[in-house]
């Protein structure tokens, strides 16, 4: 029972990190574009941070699994902001658009 248990915690606590590494990378993509907040933001550092996020992400989501609709958010909205551009980023291993790739329209 007690492995069980551990086993649990593990999984709570790795979609926890998950779902705290999403948000905040959100939040500085959305702090990056305000007027006022950008010029504490680096641009650079934000944009690694999202190719490094897109790229965990993808290694844990499931096609069927909610993390994997947060990974699609997550690059529609670095889309938006220009980041998913420089998929040539060394540190990234992705492709911006597969077959699979959820398409979103905003208002």
């Amino acid at each position: 029972m007690r492995k069980l248990h551990d086993l649990l915690h593990s999984l709570v606590t790795s979609n926890d990190i998950n779902l705290r590494q999403w948000g905040n990378v959100m939040t500085l993509i959305a702090a990056s574009r305000d007027p006022h907040l950008k010029n504490f933001i680096s641009k650079a550092e934000v944009e690694d941070l999202y190719h490094k996020t897109v790229k965990f992400l993808s290694l844990h989501a499931h096609q069927s699994s909610a993390l994997n609709l947060d990974l699609e958010i997550l690059r529609h909205v670095g889309g938006e902001a220009g980041y998913a551009k420089s998929s040539n980023n060394p540190n990234s291993s992705f492709h911006s658009h597969t077959s699979e790739d959820v398409i979103m329209s905003g208002p």
